[in-house]
């Protein structure tokens, strides 16, 4: 979605299934989908209609039973090949010609992302820990020490751990850092 963003602009909508991907029933109505798309202005509508998620259904069919196999017998075995794949050859050459339907109104509705947002900061997954008494806090089996110069305690209060691509993560803080 940030790469899609990130060439188009911002949408108004997102039309989905009830995975829990975006917020589903099976996510209790929270994913990190949803939250990153609250935080973006994007609304995202869940196909409700029989014909709605059938249509999104036989989407992922095709993605399954026809992007796979064409893979395969390209020989595609990694994640940049395969997003190369999907972006120059799959979805111009298939997808925008056979499942895609054109809008009555072709007047582009994406726009640029506003300064005060900040797509490294929206597009990371995004978790909580407390802090503890000895100003600890765990993450990954690991316990982290928070270095601070304040006077006082921040023993449990709530600290945002940002998760970024490849496994790094990084603790946005004000007063002290992890």
């Amino acid at each position: 979605m940030r790469d899609y963003i990130e060439q188009k602009g911002l949408f108004k909508a997102l039309y989905v299934d009830k995975a829990g991907i975006f917020g589903g029933p099976k996510r209790c109505n929270f994913s990190q989908m949803q939250r990153a798309c609250e935080e973006l202005g994007i609304e995202i509508i869940f196909a409700n209609s029989p014909q709605g998620k059938g249509r999104i259904e036989r989407s992922f069919d095709t993605f399954q039973d026809r992007l796979v196999p064409e893979m395969r017998l390209r020989y595609i075995t990694d994640m940049k090949s395969a997003n190369h794949y999907l972006q120059e050859v799959f979805i111009p050459e298939f997808w925008q010609k056979t499942i895609a339907v054109n809008a009555k109104n072709t007047t582009s509705e994406f726009t640029p992302v506003p300064q005060h947002l900040n797509l490294d900061d929206i597009c990371v997954q995004k978790l909580y820990r407390k802090i503890r008494n000895d100003h600890t806090f765990s993450y990954g089996n690991k316990f982290y020490l928070i270095d601070s110069s304040l006077k006082y305690s921040i023993a449990k209060q709530k600290i945002e751990i940002r998760k970024q691509a490849g496994g790094k993560f990084r603790v946005p803080t004000k007063n002290c850092t992890a």
